[in-house]
């Protein structure tokens, strides 16, 4: 099964800002806010509406890191957030601030990103 066949709506969770190596709680993302859901498997992704911060949430016990890999408008390279905690409550988080989310692509341990990889998000409110 594809990347993109497994990717489906999930719910909100609280987060944790992964930022220059620190972690600090922050309260769960308000829903209108946060509009952008990507999944792989029990794993998602949360972008704002705005496309200018990211989160990513592992929700899955199963020894496979999960990430995100993703390219800002702005150009630069690719770029990487994990959920550093694993499958512990939290997410990843980072404020891109000035910059916007282009495409991004959803991974876990040993699965690599390429080309079709990466998706262009979309708006859509979680079920």
């Amino acid at each position: 099964m594809s990347r993109t066949s497994r990717r489906r709506t999930v719910s909100a969770a609280a987060c944790f800002i992964l930022a220059a190596g620190l972690t600090t709680t922050v309260s769960s993302p308000a829903l209108a806010d946060h509009q952008v859901w990507n999944t792989h498997g029990s794993d998602y992704a949360v972008s704002s509406a705005a496309y200018d911060e990211l989160w990513v949430c592992d929700r899955e016990a199963d020894d496979n890191a999960f990430r995100i890999e993703y390219f800002l408008r702005s150009g630069g390279g690719t770029r990487t957030l994990r959920d550093a905690n694993g499958s512990a409550s939290g997410c990843g988080h980072i404020d891109l601030g000035s910059q916007r989310l282009d495409r991004w692509c959803l991974a876990e341990t040993g699965e690599l990103c390429g080309g079709a990889d990466y998706v262009r998000p979309t708006v859509s409110r979680p079920h």
